[in-house]
């Protein structure tokens, strides 16, 4: 049994509506309770399991994930272990690039996954940690990040970096940028003339005839340029591939619902989702809201999360979205848990009434009052809300092997129609 199973406490799963009941125990060496799970037919869940099926069996199909969240995804380091449970899962795939945000351009840690080299003075703003005045995702990339130079010249080198970054290419590239085709110049270890620059609302979509595993974005302003040259990032991927993974995440320190139902307006929000074209959306948004002790509102929350939810299944109709509750934090105040609390009710009623699942994070972790444990085991940071590369490394766990989890129970209960 690994680390992650000994503390697990609860692993719940609710999807859309159900009609029955099951009951699963996992034990710690700190507790054991169970926990009702109710599961029922999802197509969506369906087509997920189909897509990881043909992955396993037959190595085709694209499995597309994302993750959207706040500082959790941002950090990076539950996606560097779910990478590596996938690439454990299915060695054999090669994996697509996916979104790449300016996150050191705008002076904020950036995941584990790629590393950013640049060149050029750079400075930046998110939706959610601004220092611009008044700033607005003007851009549209729909990113909630945006990068600015006022530099003649300046460079951008997003580099595939963990687990395996040979196993990282594309030969598709959108760049949300409002250079002009004079000023951007991508470079590539393949031929760069054979690219081809194809003029986005907000930015460009270059193609190119060979996948590589390195790219490069060459800036020079023109001369007449009265504002800066902006940059909100690089979706990179594929096009050739029959088989691949990506883990796509989309996360920013400190994010709010509103923030997040803020961008879902821009039209670009829709666009890049459908780039995407995720078979499962992880949600993992709340814990900042939950936080702001005399701010928060469990009924402006819940319009806010329904806008989101409403938003994701327009433009990804058939993807499988998997809402998580927040994680524990140590110490915390009465008003952060009761808060923490109601948003977790809302999640799960919601669960039942919607094409989405619910999975039950907070008591997967050993609740509240575990939360000892995880720091005497140095999962937990200082601050009691964040976590270590270790801790989050038993999150990644939790997640991943509830999914496996859900994909063998479905199995085991469709195996008889199949016979």
């Amino acid at each position: 049994m690994n680390r992650a199973s000994q503390r697990v406490l609860t692993i719940l799963l609710v999807w859309t509506c159900c009609s029955t009941s099951m009951h699963s125990q996992l034990t710690s060496e700190k507790k054991s309770n169970e926990a009702n799970e109710c599961c029922i037919e999802s197509a969506n869940f369906n087509r997920l399991w189909l897509t990881m099926d043909s992955l396993e069996n037959t190595q085709t199909g694209k499995l597309s994930i994302l993750y959207i969240g706040g500082s959790h995804v941002q950090a990076g380091w539950i996606g560097h272990y779910m990478r590596e449970a996938l690439m454990q899962w299915n060695p054999r795939s090669t994996w697509d690039k996916g979104l790449m945000l300016p996150y050191r351009l705008a002076q904020t840690n950036t995941p584990t996954h790629f590393r950013t080299e640049m060149s050029g003075q750079w400075n930046g703003a998110s939706c959610a940690q601004s220092t611009w005045p008044d700033w607005q995702p003007k851009l549209d990339a729909g990113t909630g990040i945006e990068a600015r130079t006022s530099s003649k010249r300046s460079s951008i080198q997003h580099v595939s970096y963990l687990p395996d970054s040979s196993k990282f290419t594309s030969n598709s590239f959108d760049v949300w940028t409002n250079a002009t085709r004079s000023e951007l110049q991508l470079q590539t270890t393949q031929n760069d003339s054979a690219c081809r620059y194809s003029q986005m609302s907000n930015g460009w979509r270059i193609s190119c005839a060979e996948v590589s595993d390195t790219f490069r974005l060459s800036f020079e302003a023109n001369q007449n340029r009265e504002v800066p040259l902006s940059y909100g990032g690089t979706y990179a991927h594929s096009m050739e591939l029959t088989s691949s993974i990506v883990l796509n995440e989309w996360g920013h320190n400190g994010l709010h619902i509103e923030e997040l139902a803020a961008l879902v307006d821009l039209r670009s929000f829709t666009q890049i989702i459908t780039r995407m074209q995720p078979d499962l959306i992880l949600l993992g948004v709340g814990l900042n809201d939950a936080i702001n002790e005399h701010g928060f509102n469990i009924a402006r929350f819940a319009v806010n999360y329904e806008r989101c939810l409403d938003a994701l299944e327009k433009a990804a109709p058939d993807a499988a979205v998997l809402m998580m509750s927040n994680t524990n934090v140590h110490n915390t105040s009465k008003h952060t848990r009761q808060n923490s609390m109601m948003i977790q009710e809302f999640l799960r009623s919601k669960a039942l009434v919607s094409n989405s699942a619910y999975f039950d994070l907070a008591s997967a972790t050993g609740g509240a009052e575990n939360t000892t444990s995880w720091m005497e085991d140095g999962w937990f940071k200082s601050d009691g809300i964040h976590f270590t590369p270790e801790g989050y490394q038993e999150i990644a766990a939790l997640i991943f092997s509830a999914l496996q989890d859900a994909r063998e129970k479905s199995r085991i209960q469709s195996k008889p129609d199949r016979e």
